[in-house]
């Protein structure tokens, strides 16, 4: 299970919605959801991250029931938009890290000077 959640960790969904719901997926003990979602990831201060939205993700759930109960689940998807979205984010991060490491050192100057030891 936590495979399947990690691969959705730091998504934010906007919209979920049930396109179809059926149980004609072969036998009668599975039932088959189909789900499209809106969703985006967000950075470390929470703020959404540009170019990470994935508009009308599709998501086919498939149920397997014995004895009422769910034995098996299976979620079949896509993995190159969540790619793309995780690239964008990195990208992200790695412009924020060298805008600050470069504030950091304009910083540093400007609080020190130009501090040299003359001998």
């Amino acid at each position: 299970m936590a495979g399947i959640a990690d691969r959705f960790n730091g998504f934010v969904n906007t919209k979920i919605e049930n396109l179809e719901i059926g149980s004609d997926v072969g036998t009668p003990e599975q039932v088959e959801i189909l789900q499209q979602i809106d969703t985006h990831l967000l950075d470390a201060v929470g703020n959404k991250v540009s170019d990470s939205a994935i508009e009308g993700f599709v998501i086919t759930h498939t149920l397997t029931f014995t004895g009422g109960k769910i034995t098996q689940w299976v979620r079949d998807f896509d993995m190159v938009p969540i790619r793309k979205s995780r690239a964008a984010k990195a990208a992200k991060a790695t412009d924020i890290i060298s805008l600050s490491k470069a504030t950091w050192e304009k910083q540093k100057t400007m609080a020190l000077g130009d501090v040299r030891k003359d001998n």
